[in-house]
């Protein structure tokens, strides 16, 4: 009788995501506890299966977990840059922000981001400025 792997095979994982099939990943994902996971890989791939189904909270928890196991790693900044916009999908411009400031200038698209952050901090003021001025009313 086969006996079934407690841990998670990250090669099938990482099929799953070349062909954009986060789905089939973050079930085969969700079938193996997190605790298992031996490669910190994984927390990351299940991470841009959690982005790519709209799960911002989860993706940020899995971003985090992933970062606090592997804090050099070399996605180090594609996981900023998500949870960036993750940040900004619940309205936290300022979080964005933060976590923006500590990518590397040269990564792409940091520039846009960064205004677009702040763009949403200059909308959100204004938008408070309005509010205050109607409790006054």
């Amino acid at each position: 009788m086969k006996q079934e792997s407690s841990h998670c095979d990250p090669d099938l994982v990482y099929n799953h995501i070349l062909a954009e099939e986060y789905s089939d990943a973050y079930s085969l994902l969700e079938t193996y506890p997190e605790c298992n996971y031996e490669d910190s890989i994984l927390l990351f791939f299940k991470a841009i299966c959690a982005y790519e189904k709209n799960l911002d909270l989860e993706c940020l928890r899995l971003l985090t977990a992933f970062l606090i196991k592997d804090p050099e790693h070399p996605k180090r900044n594609y996981c900023l840059f998500t949870a960036a916009t993750c940040m900004a999908n619940f309205g936290m411009d300022d979080s964005s922000l933060l976590l923006l400031n500590m990518i590397a200038d040269t990564y792409p698209d940091l520039n846009e981001a960064k205004e677009k952050a702040k763009e949403g901090i200059a909308r959100r003021n204004k938008a408070k400025t309005y509010y205050e001025a109607l409790l006054k009313v």
